[in-house]
């Protein structure tokens, strides 16, 4: 574990008890690691950070920052996930308060706003690790060649931060874009729908070649395709997303009180809104497509069968309506 016993448990959690029992607290912090920490940061990673906790490996500069990083979150999850259990005594007899000489069980307020500040620091120190992962990939290779690397290289949203770009809500938090990068792709491959498989290949290969020139018109084509993927994505997660009121990520509710995450409701009534949002960006992609497709402009798509079929045709009357031609009446 990236916390190895009660002294390395202390010295980044502050406001401990004197006497502490790893015996107590790692089967916390096991499962925090379990659950919380290494689905953000990847296994392989993870293998990786754990072998230089246990070696006592001498460490870089960024390896001592991030593995700092992430013991402040694993420290606070843990505290998080043991709450209850910490409180209370487990045996052959059921469950029963620890209450020793001069304590007494804390109240119903003090839980829920204990956890949750527990909860937040987890949340606030496991999103500034993915920060400084993102800013220093190239230290950190392994992470950067895992499907936990929140760089999202050859995609038209690469990043948490071009995620911001296209929908604000997202705060350019990683912890949201690694939430969402199931969904991006979901929507990448509707992008294949919207304007054709050769088409999308082709934009794909574009934007793939750091040396490729894009012109105007493509410009504007990404700008709209990024749109709509970014609220597609949030559109087809929303329903499934523990978000606050103020977009924040929450990792559960809190067990006593769930006022911090939005009502289903009002998630599905915010899916439906940027499901059209979604769906305006897309037929302003094709309208663009339209207007400019050509052999060597958009060929792909030109020579797909969806141009041909989304061509206006005018309808007219067989009676022409000019001033030479006389009322008729029936």
């Amino acid at each position: 574990m990236l916390i190895k016993d009660i002294d390395d448990f202390k010295s980044v959690y502050g406001g401990v008890q004197t006497t502490m029992y790893w015996d107590t607290w790692s089967p916390f912090v096991n499962e925090a690691e379990l659950g919380i920490i290494i689905p953000a940061i990847g296994e392989e990673f993870y293998d990786e950070l754990n072998e230089l906790v246990i070696t006592n490996a001498t460490l870089n500069g960024k390896q001592a920052r991030l593995l700092g990083l992430l013991k402040i979150s694993l420290a606070a999850y843990a505290d998080f996930v043991g709450w209850f259990r910490i409180s209370a005594s487990t045996g052959d007899a059921g469950k029963v308060m620890n209450t020793p000489e001069n304590t007494q069980a804390p109240a119903k307020w003090f839980t829920a706003a204990g956890r949750r500040d527990a909860q937040n620091r987890g949340d606030k120190f496991l999103e500034q690790a993915l920060v400084y992962l993102e800013k220093n990939a190239d230290e950190f290779e392994t992470w950067k060649d895992s499907d936990a690397c929140t760089l999202y290289d050859g995609q038209f949203i690469s990043s948490a931060s071009e995620l911001t770009k296209y929908f604000p809500q997202a705060k350019h938090s990683r912890r949201v874009f690694l939430q969402l990068k199931e969904y991006i792709s979901s929507a990448q491959e509707y992008l294949a729908k919207v304007v054709g498989k050769a088409q999308c290949n082709a934009w794909m290969e574009k934007i793939s070649d750091a040396n490729a020139t894009i012109s105007p018109l493509e410009d504007d084509a990404f700008l709209l395709v990024r749109a709509m993927i970014a609220r597609k994505a949030f559109a087809d997660a929303l329903p499934y997303l523990n978000i606050s009121e103020d977009w924040r990520l929450i990792s559960e509710t809190d067990g006593v009180v769930n006022e911090d995450i939005l009502p289903q409701d009002r998630r599905d009534e915010l899916a439906g809104l940027e499901s059209m949002n979604a769906e305006k960006y897309q037929n302003e992609l094709i309208r663009l497509l339209q207007a400019n497709a050509s052999d060597n402009v958009f060929p792909e798509y030109f020579g797909s069968g969806l141009y041909e079929s989304r061509i206006e045709t005018k309808s007219f009357s067989k009676f022409q309506n000019k001033p030479e031609n006389k009322f008729a009446v029936l």
